[in-house]
């Protein structure tokens, strides 16, 4: 489950934008606003890859020229309170544009 973070201004809607095949099968979490810093997150059981490749894939629409900014993805150890999410918080590993 989905977790915003508080002390971000921006607000989350749930849409399948301008571009999709199926509008019920495509919808996605989007920025509400622009402008706007944005923190979500989601917790997930703990894994080992040990001896295995480690796969992380994510995909970001933009649907408006962004003039600053940008999606990041952090994979870190389990939050206390992922309300907290933001920067700084603790990543094991972290990419994005």
């Amino acid at each position: 489950k989905w977790k915003e973070s508080e002390g971000t201004s921006g607000k989350w809607v749930t849409n399948a934008g301008k571009w999709f095949a199926d509008e019920a099968e495509d919808k996605g979490i989007q920025t509400g606003q622009d402008l706007r810093f944005f923190g979500i997150s989601a917790a997930f059981d703990s894994f080992s890859n040990e001896g295995k490749d480690l796969i992380v894939q994510y995909q970001a629409k933009y649907e408006k020229d962004v003039q600053c900014g940008g999606g990041y993805v952090k994979l870190g150890p389990k939050m206390k309170d992922p309300t907290t999410f933001g920067d700084p918080t603790e990543y094991n590993i972290m990419f994005g544009p």
